[in-house]
Parts: C-alpha cells; structure tokens; sequence
C-alpha cells in the first residue's frame, strides 16, 4: 500500500502544477512566475546533485521528525550557496566569451 501511494505521489504533484499553470494564480503571470517558484527553478540542478549528501548526514539522527526539520534548509543552504558561489561565476565567464 505504501509503495502505491509513493508511485501515485509525482503524478497527483504535475496535476497540481499543471492546475496551478492554466488557473493563472495572479493577473501577471501564473504559478510558475513566482518569484520563490523561480529561485528553486534556479538551484534545482544543485539540490538534485547535494540532496543525497544532506540525507546522508541527517540520516544519522535518531528521530525522524528532526531528520525532515533539518534536511530541507540543509539542502537548500547547500544548494544557495553552490548556485551563488559556483554556478554563477561559470556563467560569468562564459558570456564573456
């Protein structure tokens, strides 16, 4: 049973989007115009590759309600800090020539 709701869980979230894009949330653009909507769109190639490293050191910790608490700023501190210190400067460089 539990298996069947995690395989149903991706599905139900690209209805919600999907919903959330043609509802058209503001006058000015919709969901995905957002301005947290789109720094998460920016650092996203950063959580894929630093999320596993967060859960590893959070899994560590006995209780599991901390575990949650703690992974998410851990991976989105990780995954800020990669975009602003790392990515961008890469970037930088590449338009330049």
């Amino acid at each position: 049973m539990y298996l069947a709701v995690l395989s149903l869980t991706p599905v139900f979230a690209a209805l919600l989007i999907a919903q959330l894009m043609f509802a058209g949330c503001s006058p000015g653009g919709g969901f995905l115009e957002h301005r947290a909507i789109r720094f998460i769109a920016r650092i996203s190639y950063a959580i894929y590759l630093y999320h596993p490293i967060a859960l590893s050191y959070t899994g560590l910790i006995p209780v599991r309600h901390a575990q949650r608490i703690l992974t998410i700023p851990l991976i989105l501190a990780m995954a800020t800090a990669s975009y602003y210190l790392i990515e961008r400067p890469f970037m930088r460089m590449r338009d330049r020539k």
